[in-house]
Protein backbone atom coordinates (compact mmCIF):
# COMPACT_ATOMS: atom_id res chain seq x y z
CA UNK A 1 0.00 0.00 0.00
CA UNK A 2 1.06 3.62 -0.17
CA UNK A 3 0.80 6.32 2.09
CA UNK A 4 -0.98 5.12 5.38
CA UNK A 5 1.87 2.48 5.80
CA UNK A 6 4.37 5.71 5.58
CA UNK A 7 2.31 7.64 8.07
CA UNK A 8 1.69 4.33 10.44
CA UNK A 9 5.52 4.22 10.47
CA UNK A 10 6.14 8.14 11.16
CA UNK A 11 3.11 7.46 14.04
CA UNK A 12 5.00 4.48 15.42
CA UNK A 13 2.16 2.18 14.56
CA UNK A 14 3.59 0.13 11.87
CA UNK A 15 4.37 -3.28 13.45
CA UNK A 16 2.23 -6.26 13.34
CA UNK A 17 -0.54 -6.78 15.40
CA UNK A 18 1.67 -8.57 17.94
CA UNK A 19 3.56 -5.62 18.47
CA UNK A 20 7.14 -7.23 17.37
CA UNK A 21 8.39 -5.38 13.96
CA UNK A 22 9.50 -8.86 12.50
CA UNK A 23 7.49 -12.24 12.61
CA UNK A 24 10.08 -14.43 14.67
CA UNK A 25 11.73 -17.21 12.50
CA UNK A 26 9.26 -19.64 13.53
CA UNK A 27 6.50 -17.66 11.63
CA UNK A 28 9.06 -17.12 8.17
CA UNK A 29 9.33 -20.42 7.45
CA UNK A 30 7.22 -22.75 4.71
CA UNK A 31 4.04 -24.22 6.11
CA UNK A 32 3.71 -27.19 6.10
CA UNK A 33 2.10 -30.30 8.46
CA UNK A 34 5.06 -31.62 9.47
CA UNK A 35 6.77 -28.44 9.90
CA UNK A 36 6.97 -28.29 13.73
CA UNK A 37 7.16 -24.50 13.87
CA UNK A 38 3.30 -24.27 11.90
CA UNK A 39 1.89 -21.93 14.71
CA UNK A 40 -0.51 -24.14 17.20
CA UNK A 41 -4.20 -23.57 16.27
CA UNK A 42 -5.43 -24.87 19.82
CA UNK A 43 -7.36 -21.26 20.15
CA UNK A 44 -8.72 -21.63 16.38
CA UNK A 45 -12.38 -23.39 16.90
CA UNK A 46 -12.46 -26.47 15.09
CA UNK A 47 -14.95 -25.43 12.24
CA UNK A 48 -12.28 -22.67 11.07
CA UNK A 49 -9.53 -25.01 11.60
CA UNK A 50 -7.69 -26.24 7.50
CA UNK A 51 -9.98 -28.69 5.88
CA UNK A 52 -10.05 -30.61 2.48
CA UNK A 53 -10.94 -29.19 -0.64
CA UNK A 54 -14.17 -30.69 -2.42
CA UNK A 55 -16.68 -29.35 -5.16
CA UNK A 56 -19.42 -27.80 -4.11
CA UNK A 57 -21.01 -31.81 -3.23
CA UNK A 58 -20.15 -32.73 -6.93
CA UNK A 59 -18.38 -35.69 -7.78
CA UNK A 60 -17.57 -34.66 -11.58
CA UNK A 61 -13.93 -33.27 -11.47
CA UNK A 62 -13.96 -32.52 -15.16
CA UNK A 63 -14.95 -29.48 -16.70
CA UNK A 64 -19.04 -29.67 -18.62
CA UNK A 65 -18.31 -30.57 -21.89
CA UNK A 66 -21.15 -29.31 -24.85
CA UNK A 67 -22.72 -32.30 -26.79
CA UNK A 68 -21.84 -33.44 -29.70
CA UNK A 69 -18.80 -30.33 -29.70
CA UNK A 70 -14.77 -31.14 -28.84
CA UNK A 71 -14.55 -30.53 -25.03
CA UNK A 72 -13.98 -27.35 -23.09
CA UNK A 73 -10.04 -27.49 -22.31
CA UNK A 74 -9.60 -27.68 -18.78
CA UNK A 75 -9.06 -24.56 -17.02
CA UNK A 76 -5.75 -23.57 -15.50
CA UNK A 77 -5.38 -22.76 -11.63
CA UNK A 78 -4.03 -19.59 -12.50
CA UNK A 79 -1.67 -17.36 -15.35
CA UNK A 80 0.26 -14.86 -13.79
CA UNK A 81 3.36 -12.91 -15.37
CA UNK A 82 3.58 -9.43 -13.72
CA UNK A 83 5.44 -7.65 -15.85
CA UNK A 84 2.88 -8.33 -18.63
CA UNK A 85 -0.01 -8.16 -16.60
CA UNK A 86 1.07 -4.83 -15.20
CA UNK A 87 1.22 -3.72 -18.66
CA UNK A 88 -2.02 -5.34 -20.13
CA UNK A 89 -3.65 -3.28 -16.46
CA UNK A 90 -2.91 -0.21 -17.03
CA UNK A 91 -5.36 0.83 -19.66
CA UNK A 92 -8.11 -1.15 -17.92
CA UNK A 93 -6.86 0.79 -14.57
CA UNK A 94 -7.94 4.11 -16.08
CA UNK A 95 -11.45 3.00 -17.11
CA UNK A 96 -14.37 3.34 -14.46
CA UNK A 97 -16.48 0.29 -16.11
CA UNK A 98 -15.29 -2.29 -18.46
CA UNK A 99 -17.49 -3.79 -20.93
CA UNK A 100 -18.32 -7.53 -20.22
CA UNK A 101 -17.37 -9.85 -23.11
CA UNK A 102 -19.05 -13.45 -23.67
CA UNK A 103 -15.93 -15.55 -24.03
CA UNK A 104 -15.99 -18.42 -27.25
CA UNK A 105 -13.49 -21.13 -26.83
CA UNK A 106 -12.27 -21.55 -30.56
CA UNK A 107 -11.47 -20.08 -33.84
CA UNK A 108 -12.57 -16.81 -34.28
CA UNK A 109 -15.71 -16.51 -36.22
CA UNK A 110 -16.57 -13.58 -38.27
CA UNK A 111 -20.05 -12.35 -39.72
CA UNK A 112 -20.70 -9.79 -42.28
CA UNK A 113 -24.08 -8.70 -40.63
CA UNK A 114 -23.50 -9.24 -36.95
CA UNK A 115 -20.88 -7.23 -34.78
CA UNK A 116 -18.31 -9.50 -32.99
CA UNK A 117 -16.96 -6.48 -30.19
CA UNK A 118 -18.97 -8.28 -27.76
CA UNK A 119 -16.95 -11.25 -28.26
CA UNK A 120 -13.73 -12.16 -26.81
CA UNK A 121 -12.25 -15.63 -28.85
CA UNK A 122 -9.74 -17.47 -26.88
CA UNK A 123 -7.65 -20.31 -27.67
CA UNK A 124 -7.85 -21.92 -24.21
CA UNK A 125 -9.99 -21.08 -21.08
CA UNK A 126 -7.92 -19.75 -18.04
CA UNK A 127 -8.22 -18.19 -15.08
CA UNK A 128 -6.67 -14.84 -14.36
CA UNK A 129 -6.04 -12.78 -11.93
CA UNK A 130 -8.36 -9.60 -12.07
CA UNK A 131 -7.40 -5.92 -13.31
CA UNK A 132 -4.54 -4.71 -10.95
CA UNK A 133 -3.48 -7.08 -7.74
CA UNK A 134 0.12 -6.31 -8.42
CA UNK A 135 1.04 -7.78 -4.98
CA UNK A 136 -0.86 -10.78 -5.57
CA UNK A 137 1.08 -11.39 -9.01
CA UNK A 138 4.21 -10.54 -7.49
CA UNK A 139 3.44 -13.03 -4.55
CA UNK A 140 2.73 -16.01 -7.08
CA UNK A 141 6.05 -15.66 -8.50
CA UNK A 142 8.14 -14.40 -5.73
CA UNK A 143 5.89 -16.33 -2.45
CA UNK A 144 5.63 -19.56 -0.56
CA UNK A 145 3.04 -22.11 -0.93
CA UNK A 146 -0.40 -21.61 0.54
CA UNK A 147 -2.31 -24.26 2.04
CA UNK A 148 -3.83 -27.00 -0.50
CA UNK A 149 -7.25 -25.59 -0.65
CA UNK A 150 -5.98 -22.67 -2.96
CA UNK A 151 -4.11 -24.93 -5.39
CA UNK A 152 -7.64 -26.27 -6.53
CA UNK A 153 -9.53 -23.44 -7.28
CA UNK A 154 -9.17 -21.44 -10.55
CA UNK A 155 -8.45 -17.98 -10.35
CA UNK A 156 -6.52 -17.54 -6.74
CA UNK A 157 -3.23 -17.52 -5.77
CA UNK A 158 -1.58 -20.20 -4.91
CA UNK A 159 1.16 -18.44 -3.23
CA UNK A 160 1.46 -15.41 -0.36
CA UNK A 161 4.91 -12.94 0.52
CA UNK A 162 6.06 -13.74 4.12
CA UNK A 163 9.31 -13.18 5.97
CA UNK A 164 11.53 -11.14 6.60
CA UNK A 165 13.28 -11.19 2.94
CA UNK A 166 9.51 -10.23 1.87
CA UNK A 167 9.30 -7.21 3.83
CA UNK A 168 12.72 -5.93 3.31
CA UNK A 169 12.63 -5.65 -0.59
CA UNK A 170 8.90 -4.01 -0.05
CA UNK A 171 9.20 -1.68 2.63
CA UNK A 172 7.60 -3.87 5.43
CA UNK A 173 10.17 -2.53 7.74
CA UNK A 174 11.57 0.33 6.30
CA UNK A 175 10.17 3.72 5.28
CA UNK A 176 10.78 3.55 1.74
CA UNK A 177 7.88 1.23 0.63
CA UNK A 178 6.54 0.09 -2.78
CA UNK A 179 3.22 1.51 -2.58
CA UNK A 180 1.54 -0.78 -5.19
CA UNK A 181 2.86 -4.32 -2.66
CA UNK A 182 0.54 -2.87 -0.03
CA UNK A 183 -2.74 -2.63 -1.65
CA UNK A 184 -5.88 -3.21 1.21
CA UNK A 185 -7.82 -6.29 0.80
CA UNK A 186 -9.86 -6.27 4.39
CA UNK A 187 -10.07 -4.65 7.46
CA UNK A 188 -10.91 -6.21 10.60
CA UNK A 189 -11.68 -4.71 13.75
CA UNK A 190 -8.57 -5.21 16.12
CA UNK A 191 -9.36 -7.47 19.05
CA UNK A 192 -7.21 -5.32 21.69
CA UNK A 193 -8.84 -1.96 21.02
CA UNK A 194 -12.30 -0.61 19.16
CA UNK A 195 -9.93 2.23 18.19
CA UNK A 196 -8.15 0.28 15.93
CA UNK A 197 -8.60 -1.68 12.79
CA UNK A 198 -6.58 -4.54 11.58
CA UNK A 199 -5.67 -4.25 7.85
CA UNK A 200 -5.30 -7.49 6.05
CA UNK A 201 -2.68 -6.80 2.54
CA UNK A 202 -3.28 -8.25 -0.49
CA UNK A 203 -0.86 -11.40 -1.55
CA UNK A 204 0.66 -10.91 1.93
CA UNK A 205 0.28 -13.77 4.40
CA UNK A 206 -2.00 -12.64 7.42
CA UNK A 207 0.75 -12.64 9.97
CA UNK A 208 2.02 -9.54 8.33
CA UNK A 209 -1.10 -7.48 9.17
CA UNK A 210 -0.94 -3.53 10.39
CA UNK A 211 -3.16 -1.67 12.86
CA UNK A 212 -4.44 1.32 12.23
CA UNK A 213 -6.73 4.07 13.76
CA UNK A 214 -10.41 4.07 12.54
CA UNK A 215 -11.14 7.49 12.31
CA UNK A 216 -7.65 8.50 10.27
CA UNK A 217 -8.57 4.79 8.17
CA UNK A 218 -12.22 6.42 7.53
CA UNK A 219 -10.71 9.43 6.07
CA UNK A 220 -8.19 8.25 4.13
CA UNK A 221 -9.78 5.03 2.55
CA UNK A 222 -13.81 5.64 2.95
CA UNK A 223 -14.46 3.23 0.12
CA UNK A 224 -13.07 0.20 2.16
CA UNK A 225 -14.81 1.73 5.50
CA UNK A 226 -17.98 1.41 3.63
CA UNK A 227 -17.70 -1.95 2.26
CA UNK A 228 -16.61 -3.37 6.28
CA UNK A 229 -19.75 -0.81 7.30
CA UNK A 230 -21.75 -3.11 5.06
CA UNK A 231 -20.05 -6.43 5.86
CA UNK A 232 -20.13 -5.66 9.78
CA UNK A 233 -24.30 -4.72 9.47
CA UNK A 234 -25.14 -7.93 7.75
CA UNK A 235 -22.97 -9.90 10.48
CA UNK A 236 -25.00 -7.81 13.25
CA UNK A 237 -28.11 -9.00 11.56
CA UNK A 238 -27.02 -12.60 10.98
CA UNK A 239 -25.71 -12.88 14.85
CA UNK A 240 -29.17 -12.28 15.70
CA UNK A 241 -30.61 -14.98 13.59
CA UNK A 242 -28.38 -17.67 14.74
CA UNK A 243 -29.21 -18.89 19.29
CA UNK A 244 -26.25 -20.94 19.33
CA UNK A 245 -23.62 -19.13 21.22
CA UNK A 246 -20.56 -21.53 19.26
CA UNK A 247 -21.98 -20.26 15.71
CA UNK A 248 -21.93 -16.56 17.03
CA UNK A 249 -18.60 -16.96 18.20
CA UNK A 250 -17.60 -17.91 14.40
CA UNK A 251 -19.89 -15.02 12.93
CA UNK A 252 -18.10 -12.46 14.81
CA UNK A 253 -14.50 -13.75 13.50
CA UNK A 254 -15.99 -12.22 10.77
CA UNK A 255 -15.62 -8.67 11.90
CA UNK A 256 -12.62 -9.22 14.71
CA UNK A 257 -9.52 -10.42 14.10
CA UNK A 258 -7.87 -12.38 16.90
CA UNK A 259 -4.31 -13.24 17.29
CA UNK A 260 -5.07 -16.80 17.08
CA UNK A 261 -7.05 -16.04 13.84
CA UNK A 262 -4.30 -13.95 12.27
CA UNK A 263 -1.46 -16.56 12.95
CA UNK A 264 -3.25 -19.59 11.73
CA UNK A 265 -2.27 -19.07 7.88
CA UNK A 266 -3.03 -22.88 7.04
CA UNK A 267 -6.60 -21.71 7.89
CA UNK A 268 -9.87 -21.86 5.73
CA UNK A 269 -10.82 -18.41 6.81
CA UNK A 270 -8.33 -17.06 4.66
CA UNK A 271 -9.43 -19.31 1.28
CA UNK A 272 -12.63 -17.57 1.77
CA UNK A 273 -11.24 -13.87 2.60
CA UNK A 274 -9.65 -14.32 -0.90
CA UNK A 275 -12.77 -15.04 -2.85
CA UNK A 276 -14.07 -12.76 -1.21
CA UNK A 277 -11.75 -9.86 -2.82
CA UNK A 278 -10.70 -11.20 -6.21
CA UNK A 279 -14.45 -12.11 -6.73
CA UNK A 280 -15.78 -8.47 -5.89
CA UNK A 281 -13.06 -7.49 -7.64
CA UNK A 282 -14.08 -9.10 -11.00
CA UNK A 283 -17.55 -7.72 -10.17
CA UNK A 284 -16.45 -4.20 -9.33
CA UNK A 285 -15.08 -4.46 -12.97
CA UNK A 286 -17.76 -4.70 -14.56
CA UNK A 287 -19.82 -2.69 -12.47
CA UNK A 288 -21.48 -4.96 -10.14
CA UNK A 289 -21.57 -4.85 -6.33
CA UNK A 290 -19.43 -7.19 -3.95
CA UNK A 291 -20.22 -10.67 -3.06
CA UNK A 292 -18.77 -12.06 -0.01
CA UNK A 293 -17.71 -15.85 1.21
CA UNK A 294 -18.63 -16.68 5.23
CA UNK A 295 -18.87 -20.22 6.31
CA UNK A 296 -19.70 -21.00 10.24
CA UNK A 297 -19.81 -24.74 9.67
CA UNK A 298 -17.60 -27.64 10.30
CA UNK A 299 -14.02 -28.28 9.00
CA UNK A 300 -15.64 -31.24 6.50
CA UNK A 301 -17.84 -28.75 4.56
CA UNK A 302 -16.71 -28.69 0.95
CA UNK A 303 -15.23 -25.24 -0.39
CA UNK A 304 -16.85 -23.34 -2.82
CA UNK A 305 -14.61 -24.68 -6.30
CA UNK A 306 -15.52 -22.52 -9.41
CA UNK A 307 -13.81 -20.65 -11.74
CA UNK A 308 -15.97 -17.06 -11.45
CA UNK A 309 -17.17 -15.25 -14.81
CA UNK A 310 -19.41 -12.07 -15.24
CA UNK A 311 -20.47 -13.37 -19.26
CA UNK A 312 -21.08 -16.67 -20.07
CA UNK A 313 -18.52 -19.19 -22.13
CA UNK A 314 -19.20 -21.06 -24.99
CA UNK A 315 -17.93 -22.73 -28.20
CA UNK A 316 -17.76 -22.04 -31.33
CA UNK A 317 -20.61 -23.99 -32.56
CA UNK A 318 -23.26 -22.59 -30.00
CA UNK A 319 -21.63 -18.90 -31.28
CA UNK A 320 -23.07 -20.08 -34.50
CA UNK A 321 -26.24 -21.46 -33.67
CA UNK A 322 -26.73 -17.79 -31.72
CA UNK A 323 -25.89 -16.14 -35.30
CA UNK A 324 -28.25 -18.33 -36.82
CA UNK A 325 -31.22 -18.18 -34.46
CA UNK A 326 -30.51 -13.67 -34.39
CA UNK A 327 -31.06 -14.16 -37.85
CA UNK A 328 -34.21 -16.40 -37.79
CA UNK A 329 -35.28 -13.62 -35.20
CA UNK A 330 -34.61 -10.80 -37.45
CA UNK A 331 -36.76 -12.10 -40.65
CA UNK A 332 -39.50 -12.63 -38.61
CA UNK A 333 -39.28 -8.81 -37.32
CA UNK A 334 -39.30 -8.15 -41.26
CA UNK A 335 -42.04 -10.12 -41.95
CA UNK A 336 -44.18 -8.58 -39.13
CA UNK A 337 -43.92 -5.58 -40.78
CA UNK A 338 -44.79 -3.46 -37.87
CA UNK A 339 -45.80 0.03 -38.31
CA UNK A 340 -42.87 1.43 -36.86
CA UNK A 341 -41.28 2.65 -39.79
CA UNK A 342 -37.23 2.69 -40.95
CA UNK A 343 -35.15 2.56 -38.14
CA UNK A 344 -34.03 6.34 -38.46
CA UNK A 345 -37.56 7.27 -37.76
CA UNK A 346 -39.07 7.49 -33.50
CA UNK A 347 -41.39 4.17 -33.03
CA UNK A 348 -44.58 3.99 -31.46
CA UNK A 349 -44.83 2.08 -28.36
CA UNK A 350 -46.96 -0.73 -28.10
CA UNK A 351 -47.24 -0.10 -24.02
CA UNK A 352 -45.73 2.45 -22.01
CA UNK A 353 -41.17 2.65 -21.66
CA UNK A 354 -39.37 3.93 -18.84
CA UNK A 355 -36.57 4.88 -21.42
CA UNK A 356 -34.72 8.16 -21.26
CA UNK A 357 -35.81 8.47 -25.00
CA UNK A 358 -39.36 6.68 -25.22
CA UNK A 359 -39.42 8.26 -28.55
CA UNK A 360 -37.42 6.26 -30.20
CA UNK A 361 -37.44 3.10 -27.89
CA UNK A 362 -37.95 -0.26 -29.77
CA UNK A 363 -37.97 -2.69 -26.59
CA UNK A 364 -41.44 -3.30 -27.16
CA UNK A 365 -41.87 -3.65 -30.56
CA UNK A 366 -38.66 -5.96 -30.40
CA UNK A 367 -40.62 -8.23 -27.40
CA UNK A 368 -43.77 -8.06 -29.86
CA UNK A 369 -42.38 -8.96 -33.28
CA UNK A 370 -39.85 -11.87 -31.87
CA UNK A 371 -40.69 -12.98 -28.28
CA UNK A 372 -44.85 -12.50 -28.20
CA UNK A 373 -44.65 -16.89 -27.98
CA UNK A 374 -42.10 -18.65 -26.46
CA UNK A 375 -40.35 -22.25 -28.91
CA UNK A 376 -43.23 -24.28 -28.08
CA UNK A 377 -46.25 -21.54 -28.69
CA UNK A 378 -47.13 -20.58 -25.24
CA UNK A 379 -47.97 -16.92 -24.78
CA UNK A 380 -45.17 -15.13 -23.12
CA UNK A 381 -45.46 -12.00 -20.36
CA UNK A 382 -43.30 -8.89 -21.05
CA UNK A 383 -41.62 -7.18 -17.94
CA UNK A 384 -41.51 -3.64 -17.92
CA UNK A 385 -39.30 -1.48 -15.45
CA UNK A 386 -40.40 1.46 -13.24
CA UNK A 387 -37.99 4.98 -13.74
CA UNK A 388 -35.90 2.96 -10.72
CA UNK A 389 -35.57 0.49 -13.16
CA UNK A 390 -37.21 -2.17 -11.42
CA UNK A 391 -39.61 -4.62 -13.47
CA UNK A 392 -43.20 -4.44 -12.62
CA UNK A 393 -45.92 -6.80 -10.99
CA UNK A 394 -43.61 -9.75 -10.57
CA UNK A 395 -44.91 -11.14 -7.26
CA UNK A 396 -48.05 -11.69 -10.08
CA UNK A 397 -45.95 -14.62 -11.04
CA UNK A 398 -47.57 -17.73 -11.20
CA UNK A 399 -46.52 -21.08 -11.96
CA UNK A 400 -46.07 -21.84 -15.69
CA UNK A 401 -46.15 -17.87 -16.59
CA UNK A 402 -43.28 -17.01 -18.92
CA UNK A 403 -41.84 -13.71 -18.41
CA UNK A 404 -39.23 -12.13 -20.45
CA UNK A 405 -37.54 -8.91 -20.38
CA UNK A 406 -36.10 -6.51 -23.08
CA UNK A 407 -33.32 -4.14 -22.77
CA UNK A 408 -32.65 -0.84 -24.50
CA UNK A 409 -29.50 -1.07 -27.17
CA UNK A 410 -27.85 1.56 -29.56
CA UNK A 411 -31.29 1.34 -31.61
CA UNK A 412 -33.01 3.29 -28.72
CA UNK A 413 -30.98 6.07 -28.63
CA UNK A 414 -30.03 6.25 -24.99
CA UNK A 415 -27.30 6.39 -22.91
CA UNK A 416 -26.39 3.67 -20.54
CA UNK A 417 -28.21 5.23 -17.49
CA UNK A 418 -31.10 4.45 -19.39
CA UNK A 419 -33.72 2.50 -16.91
CA UNK A 420 -34.07 -0.12 -19.05
CA UNK A 421 -30.40 -1.47 -19.19
CA UNK A 422 -30.47 -3.43 -15.64
CA UNK A 423 -29.08 -6.35 -17.51
CA UNK A 424 -25.83 -4.35 -19.15
CA UNK A 425 -25.24 -2.72 -15.88
CA UNK A 426 -25.05 -5.33 -13.45
CA UNK A 427 -26.58 -5.76 -10.26
CA UNK A 428 -25.43 -3.42 -7.54
CA UNK A 429 -26.40 -5.19 -3.96
CA UNK A 430 -24.24 -7.10 -1.88
CA UNK A 431 -24.69 -10.70 -1.70
CA UNK A 432 -23.43 -13.25 0.42
CA UNK A 433 -22.37 -16.69 -0.19
CA UNK A 434 -23.25 -18.21 3.01
CA UNK A 435 -22.97 -21.82 4.64
CA UNK A 436 -24.61 -21.94 7.65
CA UNK A 437 -25.87 -25.62 7.68
CA UNK A 438 -23.30 -28.23 6.27
CA UNK A 439 -25.69 -30.60 4.79
CA UNK A 440 -27.57 -27.45 2.86
CA UNK A 441 -24.20 -26.49 1.68
CA UNK A 442 -23.19 -22.66 0.47
CA UNK A 443 -27.20 -20.85 -0.38
CA UNK A 444 -27.16 -17.25 -1.62
CA UNK A 445 -27.62 -14.86 0.97
CA UNK A 446 -28.73 -10.88 0.51
CA UNK A 447 -26.27 -8.53 1.74
CA UNK A 448 -28.73 -5.67 2.72
CA UNK A 449 -32.40 -4.93 1.34
CA UNK A 450 -33.53 -5.65 -2.00
CA UNK A 451 -36.88 -4.39 -3.16
CA UNK A 452 -39.23 -6.15 -5.40
CA UNK A 453 -38.45 -5.97 -9.01
CA UNK A 454 -34.40 -5.35 -8.52
CA UNK A 455 -32.19 -6.89 -10.38
CA UNK A 456 -29.84 -9.17 -8.28
CA UNK A 457 -27.54 -10.34 -10.57
CA UNK A 458 -27.51 -12.57 -13.81
CA UNK A 459 -27.37 -16.32 -13.78
CA UNK A 460 -23.89 -17.03 -15.91
CA UNK A 461 -21.89 -19.95 -17.14
CA UNK A 462 -20.97 -22.49 -20.03
CA UNK A 463 -23.67 -21.76 -22.96
CA UNK A 464 -24.04 -25.32 -24.64
CA UNK A 465 -26.28 -26.50 -27.13
CA UNK A 466 -29.01 -29.43 -24.86
CA UNK A 467 -30.90 -31.66 -28.12
CA UNK A 468 -33.69 -33.48 -26.65
CA UNK A 469 -32.91 -36.92 -24.53
CA UNK A 470 -29.05 -35.99 -24.99
CA UNK A 471 -27.07 -36.46 -22.10
CA UNK A 472 -26.30 -33.93 -19.77
CA UNK A 473 -22.24 -32.67 -19.65
CA UNK A 474 -22.34 -32.62 -15.81
CA UNK A 475 -23.56 -36.55 -15.63
CA UNK A 476 -27.16 -35.84 -14.37
CA UNK A 477 -29.98 -36.68 -16.81
CA UNK A 478 -30.54 -33.59 -19.25
CA UNK A 479 -34.23 -32.05 -18.70
CA UNK A 480 -37.10 -33.80 -20.60
CA UNK A 481 -38.90 -30.92 -22.87
CA UNK A 482 -42.22 -31.31 -23.32
CA UNK A 483 -45.16 -29.54 -25.38
CA UNK A 484 -47.09 -27.06 -22.84
CA UNK A 485 -50.93 -28.65 -22.17
CA UNK A 486 -53.13 -25.91 -21.39
CA UNK A 487 -55.37 -28.19 -19.06
CA UNK A 488 -52.34 -28.90 -16.76
CA UNK A 489 -51.72 -26.46 -13.78
CA UNK A 490 -48.29 -27.63 -14.54
CA UNK A 491 -47.44 -26.28 -17.40
CA UNK A 492 -44.33 -25.88 -18.38
CA UNK A 493 -41.40 -26.29 -21.18
CA UNK A 494 -38.52 -27.92 -18.73
CA UNK A 495 -38.30 -30.39 -15.57
CA UNK A 496 -35.42 -30.47 -14.00
CA UNK A 497 -33.94 -32.38 -10.99
CA UNK A 498 -34.65 -29.96 -7.83
CA UNK A 499 -31.05 -30.97 -6.80
CA UNK A 500 -29.56 -29.09 -10.03
CA UNK A 501 -30.80 -25.66 -8.94
CA UNK A 502 -29.66 -23.71 -10.87
CA UNK A 503 -26.23 -25.63 -12.41
CA UNK A 504 -28.50 -26.74 -14.65
CA UNK A 505 -31.19 -24.29 -16.63
CA UNK A 506 -32.81 -24.57 -19.77
CA UNK A 507 -34.23 -21.60 -21.85
CA UNK A 508 -37.25 -21.55 -23.43
CA UNK A 509 -38.30 -18.51 -24.75
CA UNK A 510 -35.01 -17.43 -27.21
CA UNK A 511 -34.44 -20.92 -28.17
CA UNK A 512 -35.31 -24.28 -26.32
CA UNK A 513 -32.08 -26.06 -27.47
CA UNK A 514 -29.67 -24.06 -25.12
CA UNK A 515 -29.25 -24.41 -21.59
CA UNK A 516 -26.72 -22.74 -18.81
CA UNK A 517 -24.73 -25.13 -16.84
CA UNK A 518 -22.82 -23.66 -14.05
CA UNK A 519 -21.52 -26.39 -11.78
CA UNK A 520 -17.69 -25.17 -12.72
CA UNK A 521 -17.83 -21.97 -14.04
CA UNK A 522 -20.19 -19.00 -13.13
CA UNK A 523 -21.10 -16.23 -10.94
CA UNK A 524 -22.59 -16.07 -7.43
CA UNK A 525 -25.93 -16.92 -8.48
CA UNK A 526 -25.53 -20.56 -9.11
CA UNK A 527 -25.82 -20.66 -5.06
CA UNK A 528 -29.80 -19.51 -5.25
CA UNK A 529 -31.82 -22.94 -4.13
CA UNK A 530 -35.41 -23.68 -4.74
CA UNK A 531 -38.02 -22.72 -2.91
CA UNK A 532 -41.96 -23.50 -3.53
CA UNK A 533 -42.29 -20.33 -2.25
CA UNK A 534 -39.54 -17.91 -4.14
CA UNK A 535 -38.55 -14.77 -3.34
CA UNK A 536 -36.59 -14.25 -6.84
CA UNK A 537 -37.48 -15.16 -10.64
CA UNK A 538 -35.25 -15.88 -13.65
CA UNK A 539 -36.05 -14.06 -16.40
CA UNK A 540 -34.79 -14.78 -20.10
CA UNK A 541 -33.60 -11.03 -21.13
CA UNK A 542 -33.14 -9.75 -24.47
CA UNK A 543 -29.95 -7.57 -23.65
CA UNK A 544 -27.22 -6.17 -26.07
CA UNK A 545 -25.34 -2.82 -25.76
CA UNK A 546 -25.14 -2.64 -29.74
CA UNK A 547 -28.39 -3.60 -31.62
CA UNK A 548 -25.92 -5.37 -34.46
CA UNK A 549 -24.59 -7.86 -32.08
CA UNK A 550 -25.70 -11.56 -32.03
CA UNK A 551 -28.41 -12.41 -29.67
CA UNK A 552 -26.43 -14.32 -27.03
CA UNK A 553 -29.43 -16.19 -24.32
CA UNK A 554 -29.60 -14.46 -21.16
CA UNK A 555 -31.20 -14.62 -18.07
CA UNK A 556 -31.67 -11.93 -14.97
CA UNK A 557 -32.89 -13.32 -11.47
CA UNK A 558 -35.36 -10.07 -10.08
CA UNK A 559 -36.35 -10.34 -6.63
CA UNK A 560 -40.09 -10.88 -6.69
CA UNK A 561 -41.01 -9.66 -3.38
CA UNK A 562 -39.20 -6.96 -1.02
CA UNK A 563 -36.33 -9.37 0.39
CA UNK A 564 -34.62 -8.16 3.50
CA UNK A 565 -30.83 -8.39 4.40
CA UNK A 566 -30.31 -11.47 5.60
CA UNK A 567 -32.63 -13.74 3.98
CA UNK A 568 -32.13 -16.53 1.70
CA UNK A 569 -32.20 -15.56 -1.58
CA UNK A 570 -34.45 -18.63 -3.59
CA UNK A 571 -36.56 -19.14 -6.82
CA UNK A 572 -38.61 -22.23 -8.32
CA UNK A 573 -37.16 -24.45 -10.81
CA UNK A 574 -39.43 -25.25 -13.73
Amino acid sequence: MNKELVNIKERGEGVPNSGRDVPPNDHVESISQEDKDVPSTSGIPPSRRRTLPAEDDMDCDKPPRIPGDSPCLPLSIIESDFKKDVKNDKPALAKKFIDRAFTVVGNQIEDVKYSMKNIKFVNELTAKLPSGCHAAKVAQEEGIDVPVEYQNIPGIPSKKLKGKEALKKYGGTKKKVVNEMWEIQAIFKAAETEEKFAILYLGWNSEHMYNVDVEWFREHYKRFYDIAEARNKFVAVLKEKVSDNEKKALIELEQTMTPDLQYDSSNRYWVLQDLTYFHSKIQQESGSGNVHYMCITGPTTPLPIYTFVTQHVMQGRVLSKCIEETRRLVKTTQKKALRNGPSDKPSPQLRTTPCENKEWCKCNLNYASMFRRNCFGKRTKLCIPDEMGRLQNLDEHRFGDEYVSVECSSACKCSQKCPRRQLQKGGKKMLVVLCEDEKKGYELVAGENIEAGELIGELVGELFLAPQQEEDPTGSPVAKRSKPDASSSGDRTTQLKLKDGPFYKTFSIFNAEMAIVSRHIGNAMRFIRHSTSPNALFIETLSRVNHKDSIIPRMGVFASKDIAIGDKITAFFH
